[in-house]
């Protein structure tokens, strides 16, 4: 089923082999599965069964983020009520007001299409310093719709070549930056500098260079038009992250090393 060609088109069968949590918008699944703990608290990892068609070439990939999955409903048609909704529950506006304002601007500047988008899914992130944030808070809740995170923040660096979980886990760390304008968060030290995408940054103050990379993404998001099915890894799913994060060492210079012994094993899978 999932080795379907470009050219073939999936029967209903095929469509229905799929369970509805992978075609689910509000709720993506992750596509990694993380083995028994092993040396120093580090999981291996595998593609979970199901996902092979993310091996299809029709399969594309966006940026991941981490936050509040959300999905609006009744801002196309206000006049029956508008809502931002988790599974469980509902975002009041006066707990989530910058969501909201940022959800209404969306509207009203078009991003969003008020004929058809009634019902849309997805993720409501914490941004800094960017131009669409609530000119009185510095810190917005802004949502990003799924259509946008295969579109907007769509990567087309994603390996065109066998889609390995290896390859996978290398582009997240050395070849992605999120597109977002206003960085999350930076990358510094030993990891950073190592990375492809390290840029040097000019201190405010200062003056003079330090290290620094942009942000990756919190992860990948994968959809297959043909196969209509969602899926995702995450940055803390990858062995690298692990190491960085959650390993124990005695010293910071054994976890780097690690890292880099991880890196080489990688590169050197992929054939980088």
């Amino acid at each position: 089923m999932q080795n379907t060609t470009q050219e073939e088109k999936p029967s209903q069968e095929d469509l229905l082999g799929f369970p509805n949590s992978m075609k689910n918008a509000s709720h993506v699944r992750n596509a990694v599965k993380h083995n028994d703990i092993g040396y120093n608290h580090v999981r291996a990892i595998d593609w979970k069964e199901g996902f092979d068609w993310l091996q299809d070439p029709e399969t594309i990939c966006g940026e991941w983020f981490n936050g509040t999955h959300v999905v609006l409903q009744g801002f196309a048609s206000p006049e029956f009520g508008a809502v931002i909704h988790t599974k469980k529950s509902c975002l009041s506006p006066v707990d989530y007001p910058t969501a909201w304002y940022n959800v209404s601007k969306g509207y009203r500047d078009g991003r969003f299409d008020r004929n058809k988008d009634d019902r849309l899914p997805g993720t409501i992130i914490k941004v800094t310093n960017h131009n669409w944030s609530h000119p009185d808070d510095p810190t917005s809740d802004y949502f990003v719709s799924r259509r946008e995170q295969l579109k907007q923040f769509s990567s087309q660096l994603w390996p065109d070549g066998p889609r390995t979980l290896d390859s996978t886990q290398l582009f997240l760390y050395e070849d992605i930056q999120t597109g977002l304008p206003g960085k999350r968060k930076i990358i510094s030290g030993p990891v950073g500098m190592n990375h492809k995408i390290f840029k040097g940054e000019k201190d405010e103050d200062g003056g003079h260079m330090k290290s620094a990379a942009y942000h990756r993404p919190d992860g990948l998001l994968f959809y297959n038009p043909k196969f209509e099915t969602f899926g995702r890894i995450r940055l803390q799913d990858c062995t690298w992250w692990q190491l960085q994060h959650v390993a124990k060492f005695d010293t910071a210079k054994e976890r780097w090393d690690s890292v880099e012994l991880e890196l080489t094993r990688l590169r050197e899978n992929v054939g980088s």
